[in-house]
């Protein structure tokens, strides 16, 4: 006998439970083969009825939910939905794939110490199964959808990096930089605080004139969770100082001029990966105070020969990163 024929026949009363399970992750860290780890180590068991189906789907928009819908043979679904589930990735595991395992078979309750009470027989033609309806327990408050944690705040924070060109935010056309940290607690609100700086070297009457600018800024920002987009709308305030560095210019206005104003942002933040995100922004600047560099007409010292200033609104067009902290 030839060693193929020697190898048993594969069981065709079960199926692989690799094979009967289905995972869309949506907006959730949920993969199908460490659900199916889990489900196997709550069920006990690598196989299942070959009529059966188990599909997993988390939501679109929330992290912390996901809903499994079972089909049987017969016809019979059974659905659960979860909501609030932990916020690690290994409990929500754990915790979808003990609801699938319970699901197919309520015994998981007697291994995890509880008396399933036996309900009336079933009526001889098969029905679908109630997904409304758990087995009786003698012990509570157990039921056979495990009772959902309290929620607690899931904390975001991100780390963020861009390099900016800048039109009218200062004179003429310059370059900069931002550096970011972002908070969120709710899925639709994110609060910033960052700092921003740029620089121009400007033509300014018969010398040449450098200007740069550091400030602080804080934000808050709305937005919307789209599988893998991100839309916001910052707004908030930036305060800091402008500096005019150049030969030609009076001690008054050769210093630091202060520099407050309101920014505006529409970003687009795209999700590349759980760590890394590519950030697309433009923030519209209007500064409250409009600093004016100027020098002396040399033909008459009473007069201003040559000024800069900033235009009425600046805009600043935005490429960076976002690296995720948790």
């Amino acid at each position: 006998m030839s060693p193929a024929a020697a190898a048993p026949a594969p069981d065709p009363a079960t199926r692989p439970l690799a094979e009967a399970v289905t995972v869309s992750p949506g907006a959730t860290c949920l993969t199908q083969p460490a659900l199916v780890e889990h489900i196997r180590t709550w069920l006990g068991s690598d196989a299942v009825d070959p009529g059966l189906t188990i599909d997993v789907r988390g939501d679109p928009a929330r992290p912390d939910t996901a809903a499994i819908t079972l089909k049987t043979a017969d016809g019979g679904v059974i659905e659960r939905t979860f909501e609030g589930t932990p916020p690690t990735c290994s409990d929500m595991h754990a915790v979808i794939g003990l609801g699938v395992a319970m699901a197919i078979d309520a015994s998981v309750l007697e291994d995890l110490g509880y008396d399933v009470i036996d309900s009336p027989a079933p009526a001889p033609t098969p029905q679908a199964f109630d997904s409304e309806q758990p087995p009786k327990l003698r012990r509570q408050p157990r039921t056979l959808e495990p009772e959902p944690p309290r929620r607690r705040p899931n904390l975001r924070a991100a780390a963020v990096v861009r390099g900016s060109v800048w039109l009218g935010s200062l004179p003429g056309l310059a370059g900069g930089g931002q550096l970011h940290g972002e908070f969120g607690w709710v899925p639709w609100l994110d609060l910033r605080l960052g700092v921003l700086g740029g620089f121009t070297r400007q033509q300014l009457g018969a010398s040449t004139v450098d200007i740069g600018l550091v400030a602080g800024r804080l934000d808050a920002c709305l937005g919307l969770q789209r599988k893998r987009l991100r839309p916001r709308l910052c707004l908030g305030p930036g305060i800091g100082v402008l500096q005019a560095n150049g030969r030609e210019l009076p001690a008054a206005t050769r210093g630091t001029i202060p520099w407050v104003a309101g920014l505006v942002a529409l970003e687009l933040r795209i999700i590349t990966s759980r760590v890394f995100s590519l950030d697309l922004a433009i923030d519209g600047v209007v500064p409250f105070i409009r600093p004016l560099i100027a020098v002396r007409n040399p033909d008459k010292p009473s007069m201003i020969g040559d000024s800069l200033t900033v235009a009425p609104v600046g805009v600043m067009f935005s490429l960076g990163g976002a690296f995720t902290i948790r």
